[in-house]
């Protein structure tokens, strides 16, 4: 998997994880038995997309893990160690 790639998956993981925890607070006083599947099903998304950021999202050139620099969670456009430019 590309770094690309890698970095829309850990993306699109942790907000769909984010959003099932909200969806899970809108159940927590109707069924506790569904509220605690979805916050465990958040986790393991979560965890997953951490995992795909970690493993895959590595620049090109040298290697090193590219970092989230902006609060809307945009790749960075030149690797942080050898300021390279990301293609």
């Amino acid at each position: 998997m590309d770094y690309k790639k890698a970095w829309k998956y850990s993306n699109r993981l942790t907000v769909l994880a984010v959003f099932i925890v909200m969806l899970g607070g809108y159940f927590a006083t109707r069924s506790q038995i569904l509220f605690w599947g979805l916050v465990g099903l958040a986790v393991v998304l979560a965890a997953a997309g951490f995992v795909v950021h970690f493993k895959w999202c590595r620049c090109p050139h040298c290697g090193d893990r590219l970092r989230v620099t902006d609060w809307l969670m945009r790749m960075p456009k030149m690797c942080p160690k050898c300021h390279k430019e990301l293609n």
